[in-house]
């Protein structure tokens, strides 16, 4: 591949703010949005788990650039039955190999002292830059699961995944 190395670029006098892109190509900048995928999913995973089971809130994208970064962000709502010390878990994964981490390197976890009744429940955000390395289509999910025994978590509602490529 050739590389042009310019001081500055600027349009036509007539158009000095227009710069023309052969067809199939495109300027890129490190940092600029490149694509964006979105996934959703309005099915209730209900798990009494304590290894991570798929919530079926996936999306998949493709890279452009090995060098690309994947920005992932997933909403929706989560909750357990009220048992004081014990909460539900959440996290990314990249195919089968778990991504992202919360505080102290664990995986996000919901509050665990919920209101006193029998079913609480919380928004939950998960948000991480990945780097992929790749440029075959790649799939992230969200996986759940329960931290002890005695309780049942739940990942519900409509629930959304975005997927944003984001250039290296």
């Amino acid at each position: 591949m050739s590389e042009l190395s310019v001081g500055s670029l600027s349009g036509l006098a007539a158009n000095s703010y227009v710069i023309d892109v052969a067809s199939g190509s495109q300027l890129t900048q490190p940092g600029m949005v490149l694509q964006v995928v979105q996934g959703t999913s309005t099915t209730t995973t209900t798990t009494t788990s304590s290894t991570y089971e798929d919530t079926n809130l996936t999306a998949t994208i493709t890279p452009t650039s090995a060098t690309s970064k994947i920005l992932i962000i997933a909403t929706g709502t989560v909750g357990k039955t009220n048992v004081i010390g014990q909460g539900v878990y959440l996290r990314l994964f990249r195919g089968d190999t778990a991504t992202g981490t919360g505080l102290s390197g664990d995986p996000w976890v919901t509050n665990e002292e919920f209101v006193e009744d029998t079913f609480s429940r919380v928004p939950a955000t998960l948000m991480y830059l990945d780097s992929p390395a790749t440029t075959s289509a790649t799939t992230y999910t969200v996986g759940i699961k329960i931290t002890g025994g005695g309780i049942t978590g739940q990942f519900r509602y409509s629930q959304h995944m975005v997927l944003m490529e984001i250039a290296g």
